[in-house]
């Protein structure tokens, strides 16, 4: 076969196993978001606030009573002794009236720290805590509506997904049929019809490494064997980046699958409950004139191998 006409018939078989790997993958994504939503949509997404604790008990440990009620008794024994000393050099008083005016002194003191204490401590704690409860009371009524909406897209998405996923495996049989049609013609050996297989014989040929199939999979399979490319898709998919020197079009296919698979999952993530049939979306429809459209240009070249 001619190089030109043996390239076309690998981009072909190229081009529909990335086809058939965006769907699959697609609907595995689609299944692990259907087992998702199905568990969360059974409970609350996220947890409301606590409100804080009004007691004595917390007002007296988060303002460190204690150490204040500690420092207003020493200024009551301070100021009371200073009082009582001015009273008695002003007003020259003996030991009962410095003693009363002492009893005096020390009344206004206490209530002024009474007072102290009530304004500074106890009155700004419960303004505090009346500002944090109005606070956690509009953060839950937020929580509750975003409950309320994550569990209706959840329950949407359970309703929806497995319709999507129906629709998407039909697209994969289509894909897959085009892909057996080129397959039967008996070009390309069984053992090198993989994805990982058809990119690299691809590159080899294209970049003049190789001029047959024979010495493709002669390459390949030597590579292989040294390790020098990787064949499995699944190592491949966690060392990517390792690849894009080594197998340069391999790693162009599969960073196109996985744009085409985020595009895809965002597209049915984005179907109207409305809908009743997964078709009737325009960017559904759109994609699957596409898809049609390339499975009738692949099924036209048939005739040419």
């Amino acid at each position: 076969m001619e190089k030109e006409k043996l390239l076309q018939y690998l981009e072909t078989v190229r081009n529909l196993r990335a086809e058939e790997y965006v769907l699959g993958k697609t609907i595995e994504k689609l299944k692990i978001n259907y087992s998702v939503c199905s568990n969360r949509s059974q409970k609350k997404a996220y947890q409301s606030l606590k409100y804080p604790k009004l007691t004595i008990i917390s007002f007296y440990y988060e303002n460190n009573v204690r150490d204040k009620l500690t420092a207003f008794s020493v200024i009551f024994f301070v100021a009371s002794f200073v009082i009582n000393i001015l009273i008695q050099i002003i007003f020259d008083t003996d030991d009962w009236d410095s003693g009363l005016f002492f009893i005096y002194a020390s009344g206004i003191v206490i209530i002024v720290a009474t007072m102290g204490i009530v304004k500074f401590c106890l009155l700004d704690y419960f303004k505090a805590r009346k500002k944090e409860v109005e606070y956690v009371k509009r953060e839950n009524e937020r929580i509750q509506q975003e409950n309320a909406r994550a569990m209706a897209w959840d329950k949407l998405q359970v309703q929806l997904i497995p319709k999507e996923n129906d629709y998407l495996a039909q697209k994969r049989l289509e894909v897959q049929s085009v892909l057996n049609s080129y397959l039967r013609k008996g070009i390309l050996h069984r053992d090198y019809q993989d994805l990982v297989a058809v990119c690299s014989i691809y590159q080899y040929i294209e970049s003049g490494r190789c001029n047959t199939l024979g010495e493709a999979y002669n390459l390949y399979t030597d590579e292989c064997f040294k390790k020098l490319v990787i064949n499995k898709l699944d190592t491949i998919l966690e060392k990517l980046s390792e690849i894009r020197q080594t197998q340069t079009e391999l790693y162009r296919t599969i960073q196109s699958c996985n744009s085409q698979i985020s595009s895809l999952t965002k597209m049915m993530e984005g179907i109207n409950s409305n809908i009743e049939r997964i078709e009737e979306n325009s960017a559904v429809s759109a994609y699957n004139a596409e898809l049609l459209r390339r499975n009738e240009e692949y099924r036209s070249l048939l005739h040419n191998y």
